[in-house]
């Protein structure tokens, strides 16, 4: 998040892929979150996309 706002880059349109809950906190205010198909269940419940 700080390479975020020290690059001026909008958290709703980055496109964070992420697959257990130290993920958690960035897939919950990232504007595409994705997870694998093996991801954590919370993970895969929050993200738009899960990978096959």
């Amino acid at each position: 998040m700080n390479y975020c706002d020290q690059n001026e880059y909008e958290l709703q349109k980055v496109v964070y892929v992420g697959n257990d809950l130290n993920d958690l906190e960035v897939i919950q205010i990232v504007g595409f979150p994705v997870a694998p198909a093996d991801a954590h269940a919370d993970i895969k419940s929050l993200a738009k996309l899960v990978t096959k």
